[in-house]
This record gives structure tokens, C-alpha cells and sequence, in this order.
């Protein structure tokens, strides 16, 4: 995701404009965004967050859209892994180190 120009589907949409759980690393805050476009576009009657990364200053690094239905995260900075629970409790990892600059 380049930007927050997202679309939105209305004051009763399922998941409202939030970010949910974070993870951070000396270098980035790492937070679950729900919400836009690609939030609605669901499978298997599932909607996927997107991973938003900003550097400590607050600046925006890049965006990673999810494809499971990721609810909470914890970084491994040491190994450039993310590590994803997902709605029906399983636990996902991310190789982190191709997408995020050093």
C-alpha cells in the first residue's frame, strides 16, 4: 500500500477503520491495519488485514497485504521473521528479509 486513500464500506461495516496489534524491532513499529479496498475484497468469508510498517519517526516504510486472517503478531528481528496468529489459531511465519530495507 502506497497511501490511506482508502474506500470505505460504511458506518456498519464489519471491521471499522483500525489499527490492531503491533510488533516493533530497534528499526520499525509493525501494526495490523483493517480496513479499504483490500480489506473487503474477502475469501472463504474472511477478511485479511494489511502489515504496515513505519520507522520510528513515524514515516511511512511500506505495506504488506496479508493472505491469512491475521489477528496477532510478534517480530523476530534477529531472523527477520514475522510471526502471525491467525483467527482459527494457527501460527504463521513471515521471511521478513527481502522486504523490509536495512
Amino acid at each position: 500500500s502506497i497511501s490511506f486513500d482508502d474506500t470505505y464500506v460504511g458506518s456498519n461495516a464489519v471491521n471499522p477503520l483500525q489499527f490492531t496489534d503491533g510488533a516493533s524491532s530497534s528499526d520499525y513499529v509493525m501494526y495490523l491495519y483493517w480496513q479499504g479496498e483490500y480489506t473487503q475484497k474477502e475469501t472463504e468469508g474472511r477478511w485479511f488485514p494489511e502489515l504496515q510498517v513505519f520507522d520510528w519517526e513515524g514515516n511511512f516504510v511500506s505495506g504488506f497485504k496479508m493472505d491469512r486472517c491475521v489477528v496477532a503478531i510478534e517480530y523476530d528481528e534477529l531472523h527477520s521473521q514475522l510471526f502471525g496468529l491467525t483467527d482459527d489459531e494457527n501460527v504463521v511465519v513471515y521471511d521478513m528479509s527481502k522486504y523490509l530495507p536495512k
